[in-house]
């Protein structure tokens, strides 16, 4: 539906700039704030094992609320 002034038409152009503008600006913002470091072989393994150990524990809790209700 096309705009019924020319003070809604601008409004509308505001708006659209804005959202061209908020596409463009808020990637190029993360990538200069957001720093991740590489990491060193032995760390990976040590994110690796922990996010494993946790879900682990984490299906063991649900396995023991599924079996054994009456112990939670």
């Amino acid at each position: 539906m096309p705009p019924n002034s020319a003070s809604e038409a601008l409004k509308v152009y505001k708006q659209s700039w804005l959202i061209w503008v908020g596409e463009q600006v808020i990637p190029w913002v993360e990538k200069q704030i957001v720093h991740r470091p590489k990491a060193v072989p032995w760390q990976v393994v040590v994110r690796d094992s922990l996010l494993i150990l946790e879900l682990h524990l984490s299906m063991d809790s649900l396995m023991i609320t599924f079996m054994e209700p009456s112990l939670v």
